[in-house]
């Protein structure tokens, strides 16, 4: 009897082909004309990408991008397709296949989606957001643009498709995440950093569970975690802090929110000046941070983090800033999320949209 014959599809939020400004514009124009992430009618959201904000930034991000560049390419796309193909050998199974697909620039869903559909029969696709926690602008955008680019495929063939849910509060993502941080010398920090991407405040307002003006209901235990990206993030440091237990007693645990761009309000705590605060206090200048909702290092880790704040937090005063690195293509990792998309519970089945 032929196995069912299943493609696994990893998505990440994508990378500039080069350090290149003309590379790194194209990614930057693809990325903020979405619709999801800066949520403004399209002519002005043009204007304000093609006429200022890319051409403009282009070149400074550039640079930065260089700084972490490495002769194989990008770390994030270097992570990720190393990712895959230690999923797809542990797997190992002979109607399976790992593919990755980014959700600005190459390999793009569209790509993938031809080059695996076009002559070739599959019984189940599953796609796999590696956003831990629940975001319009990247999970739900990811989600939409498969869906989108699957119709056109979807009415020639018999497919069950299934998506991953967020998975911020599995045990299985909480545990990679202790063992990794478990396998530090604790004793040597005051506090524990964790640093999740910003979003804008007016996207969790949008939410129909949104309570942000009532005392700050992310942080507290109450149940407003269906798709609120910030309690999401308050609760994902409190499961990896409860799991830890007396490892980190002696440590202040604190959460925050980085990558702010533009002038609106974005949620806070903000990372950069939460650090210097705890540089100004003695007793948290010894600090490690940790950044639960990257899959893979990128941009945001590597330089803003562990080079930008790192700088920023030692010229105030600190004494000592560890980053903890991604989950990466963690061994552990790779056997935890295989399990994820074994659990029936964690797959919603979808149809295509045109």
């Amino acid at each position: 009897m032929q196995s069912k014959r299943t493609l696994i599809i990893l998505n990440n939020i994508g990378t500039p082909q080069s350090p290149e400004v003309k590379d790194v514009r194209k990614y930057l124009r693809e990325f903020l004309m979405d619709p999801k992430v800066i949520q403004i009618p399209f002519l002005f959201r043009f204007i304000l990408v093609y006429g200022i904000i890319s051409f403009f930034r282009a070149p400074h991000s550039a640079v930065k991008y260089r700084s972490i560049w490495t002769p194989a390419g990008s770390p994030l796309l270097i992570y990720t397709l190393s990712f895959a193909k230690k999923l797809r050998e542990l797997i190992s199974s002979e109607g399976t296949t790992v593919e990755i697909a980014m959700r600005y620039q190459q390999p793009s869903i569209e790509s993938v989606l031809n080059s695996q559909l076009n002559g070739q029969k599959w019984d189940e696709i599953i796609f796999a957001p590696l956003y831990p926690q629940w975001a319009e602008s990247t999970t739900l955008s990811a989600v939409e643009k498969f869906k989108k680019e699957l119709f056109f495929y979807k009415k020639n063939q018999s497919l069950q498709i299934r998506i991953l849910k967020p998975f911020w509060n599995h045990p299985l993502f909480i545990k990679t995440w202790v063992d990794k941080i478990s396998r530090k010398d604790l004793s040597q920090y005051q506090a524990i950093l964790f640093s999740y991407h910003g979003l804008p405040e007016s996207q969790l307002k949008k939410n129909e569970f949104c309570k942000f003006n009532e005392n700050a209901c992310c942080s507290l235990s109450v149940n407003c975690e269906k798709n609120c990206y910030r309690a999401q993030c308050f609760h994902t440091t409190k499961l990896i802090s409860e799991s830890l237990s007396d490892k980190i007693k002696h440590l202040t645990i604190i959460t925050s929110f980085q990558s702010r761009l533009g002038r609106s309000k974005w949620i806070e705590p903000y990372t950069d000046k939460t650090l210097i605060k705890l540089a100004a206090s003695p007793e948290t200048r010894k600090i490690l941070v940790v950044c639960p909702a990257f899959a893979a290092d990128c941009l945001e880790t590597l330089e803003e983090i562990n080079m930008e704040n790192r700088k920023l937090f030692l010229q105030a005063g600190g004494v000592s800033f560890d980053y903890l690195e991604s989950l990466n293509d963690n061994s552990d990792w790779v056997k935890n999320f295989s399990q994820l998309l074994q659990e029936p519970k964690l797959l919603e089945k979808i149809e295509p949209r045109p």
